[in-house]
């Protein structure tokens, strides 16, 4: 009796030792599946949503309450050509010579004449700090007054879709774009270390479109090393089809954030799920892109676009002659 418990009792130790190694075979592969899974959508997230998502004004109004305090002495000393003058208003930091990263550092080494180098540093990046984290932003460079505006002119009335605002986006910097810009490369160096072209190729159309919609050199200049490096140094070609798409996904979401106007949380739950839609209803189906490609160039066709042209004029011509019934009447009264 003893002897045949002991033998139910060895089997059942040695099932549970096979119970318990085929749980950890098990939960091995789940984590497995579950971190590479979190991988791809992250890259797809990071390429077309993460930047978009950073470019929002809202978020630098939630860095700046949180990074806001007392102004300092030190604050007051990067201000002063702004205090004395008041030189470009609200922008001021783009003109005054205190807010670009070498001018603020001599404003803040002269802003007390007892002070340590541990206190003008403290200042210092203080004061870079509370600038960095709103929507003004930081200037590359000192402009001049007269010089920035006729240029910011110029842009805005020659080329299409600029604004005043975009050439002043396109000349500051803030920790939203130091934050896609890192973001942008660290996602880079990733798919690098793997050799997996498509999603760099997907990324740098991400960060391209990003950075011409937001006016981000950084995120530009990010994209442009990162294309360069892995061509020349890595002999790695860019794929053009995954650059469009990584393009066109982050100029949808570009475009959802500046059209709806809604919470921007919200408005990042809809980029969600409309990236989501379009990956998996109509890019990760050849067939129907090779349908709208098809239907693309029957509608580029010469003779289709002469019917179009002609259909329109005719639709012209209609609203011409209804205006004219209108405005006559009242012309003769």
């Amino acid at each position: 009796m003893k002897e045949h418990n002991r033998q139910r009792l060895e089997r059942f130790k040695g099932s549970s030792k096979r119970i318990g190694s085929r749980v950890k075979s098990v939960s091995a592969e789940a984590a497995q599946t579950l971190v590479s899974t979190v991988k791809m959508r992250s890259s797809e997230l990071a390429g077309a949503v993460s930047f978009p998502f950073l470019s929002q004004d809202q978020i630098l109004e939630w860095t700046e309450k949180i990074s806001s305090g007392t102004t300092s002495v030190y604050d007051k000393a990067m201000d002063s050509s702004f205090i004395a003058s008041g030189i470009g208003g609200p922008n001021h930091r783009m003109f005054d010579g205190g807010h670009d990263l070498g001018g603020a550092w001599e404003r803040a080494r002269g802003a007390l004449s007892d002070d340590s180098r541990l206190q003008e540093v403290a200042g210092y990046a203080s004061g870079i700090w509370k600038d960095l984290t709103t929507e003004q932003g930081l200037p590359f460079l000192t402009w001049s007054k007269d010089t920035y505006d006729s240029s910011a002119t110029w842009i805005a009335e020659h080329i299409p879709g600029a604004t005043r605002s975009w050439f002043y986006d396109l000349n500051s910097f803030d920790v939203a774009e130091v934050a896609s810009s890192g973001l942008g490369v660290a996602a880079s160096l990733f798919f690098l270390s793997k050799s997996d072209q498509e999603k760099l190729s997907e990324l740098l159309g991400a960060m391209g479109i990003t950075a011409i919609i937001a006016a981000n050199p950084l995120l530009g200049l990010s994209a442009i090393l990162v294309a360069a490096y892995s061509y020349f140094v890595k002999k790695h070609k860019i794929e053009g089809k995954r650059l469009v798409r990584g393009l066109g996904l982050a100029g949808v979401s570009a475009a959802i954030f500046a059209v709806f106007g809604l919470p921007l949380l919200i408005e990042l739950g809809l980029v969600l799920v409309l990236n989501k839609l379009i990956r998996e209803h109509i890019l990760d189906r050849p067939e129907l892109l090779k349908l709208i490609s098809r239907r693309l160039k029957e509608m580029l066709q010469p003779e289709n676009v002469k019917q179009e042209l002609a259909l329109a004029k005719i639709k012209i011509a209609r609203v011409v002659d209804q205006a004219k019934t209108t405005i006559h009447p009242i012309e003769r009264i």
